[in-house]
């Protein structure tokens, strides 16, 4: 126990040096304490997660964030005799059967399950040995103590925000409400400060982004990054890759010249319309709906505290008839009698107030033009919250999800938003 206090201290001492030293971790514009800042803030955020899912939510199996950690644990403990075990574990090399047994969340939902619930797998990647292969990983550096573990997490999406963050002030973009947008939201704080697979998402959206956004880096430097960066958003939430890759091919038709566009927007045309001759897009459409069917068969089974829908999706109309309702849930959802109480209620009343007067100021007529970048990330978050809606039932998770694409809405919003038009219009207003 005195070696996992003295890892911790010497740790976060060594953090924050960093952050306070290195010029990776400097915003250009803001005061050199912002991000050190931040980054207790998070950790602190990060600590209060940990408590509720320790005191809150009291069964260690099916605790979201101890489940992880704690098959990480068996996996790390495998290191001093049997080196190999650890190796192939983490890295995926070949299967342990003798560890996997022990391990309560490594392997997919069982034919058993599958079979009783008659529904199909949709994990495709089993993702959830993402997050326990990294614990594993940092259990060396951590002698298994989780508030270390929150370190190393914190330090990563601080890193990656501090990019995105970077490349928007070099494009003129960023200002201090674009600071509290992208990392102040109170999902991004709590949700995305913990050992969850939310904050590598997003962490490995910032990345994504700022490659993207960041002429100052060579085509080669920004591959570097983005491709793992993608890689990890993929093997974390395939889901979200296919509301990302149309948004960066808008991005990518609003860069180009207007000859170049009628031609892109023709031969996007024929990609589609092959796509679905080909049966892809079905398959996608399909692909959710069997999404949304295992999630609800999940959360009954498990007796979800509180559902934001209950019935499946089995035929096009249906499907069309519920892109609405799950694009209102993925935005503004769960409120009133949907939320299902608990101590998250806040924080849902909170993100929707603060997003509807995002919207409204956005609205506002006379609002300067926002970037072609805000614009995907518009795209981004409608296809998403969209996705989210219609295969999230269960209403924590839906606060959960939305961490993904709730805080880059709001800097799209945030860009038409100007302190000085807003002190103009309130003055304007009482006059009246």
């Amino acid at each position: 126990m005195v070696m996992q206090g003295f890892l911790f201290v010497f740790w976060l001492a060594l953090m924050v040096l960093a952050l306070w030293r290195l010029p990776m971790f400097r915003l250009p514009g803001f005061d050199r304490r912002t991000v050190p800042m931040l980054f207790i803030l998070k950790c602190a955020a990060g600590a209060a997660l940990i408590a509720i899912y320790t005191f809150y939510y009291t069964d260690r199996k099916t605790a979201d964030i101890y489940k992880f950690f704690d098959d990480a644990a068996v996996i790390a403990h495998q290191l001093p005799e049997h080196p190999e075990r650890y190796v192939n574990l983490v890295f995926g090399l070949q299967q342990e059967p003798e560890v996997e047994q022990l391990l309560s969340n490594w392997a997919p939902h069982s034919e058993q399950w599958l079979r009783f619930s008659q529904t199909t797998n949709s994990n495709l990647f089993n993702s959830n040995r993402i997050v326990t292969r990294i614990h594993a990983l940092l259990f060396p550096l951590t002698g298994g103590f989780i508030l270390t573990h929150l370190l190393f997490f914190n330090l990563f999406v601080v890193a990656a925000l501090c990019s995105l963050s970077r490349a928007l002030i070099a494009k003129g973009l960023f200002s201090n409400i674009g600071l509290l947008s992208l990392w102040c939201m109170p999902s991004v704080l709590f949700w995305c400060s913990g050992l969850l697979k939310d904050s590598l998402v997003l962490a490995g959206l910032s990345l994504v982004f700022a490659e993207v956004i960041n002429t100052q880096h060579t085509l080669a430097k920004r591959l570097v990054v983005g491709i793992p960066a993608f890689l990890l958003v993929l093997l974390t939430k395939y889901y979200i890759v296919a509301a990302l890759v149309p948004a960066l091919m808008f991005l990518w038709f609003l860069e180009l010249k207007p000859k170049l566009k009628i031609a892109s927007f023709i031969l996007l045309i024929i990609i589609l319309l092959g796509s679905f001759y080909a049966g892809y897009t079905e398959n996608l459409v399909h692909m959710l709906w069997a999404k949304r069917e295992e999630a609800l068969k999940s959360a009954v089974l498990g007796e979800a505290r509180s559902m934001a829908f209950y019935t499946p999706v089995e035929s096009w109309s249906q499907f069309g008839a519920e892109v609405l309702p799950s694009l209102w849930r993925g935005l503004v959802g769960p409120l009133g009698d949907t939320s299902g109480g608990g101590p998250f209620v806040w924080m849902a009343a909170v993100e929707s107030i603060v997003l509807l007067l995002g919207l409204g100021l956005f609205l506002l007529p006379g609002a300067p033009e926002i970037s072609r970048f805000a614009w995907s990330l518009i795209v981004f978050t409608l296809l998403l919250a969209i996705i989210v809606g219609f295969t999230t039932p269960v209403t924590g998770g839906l606060l959960r999800y939305k961490t993904a694409y709730l805080p880059f809405l709001m800097y799209a919003f945030s860009e038409r938003i100007k302190v000085g038009r807003i002190k103009g219009f309130l003055t304007r207003s009482l006059r009246r």
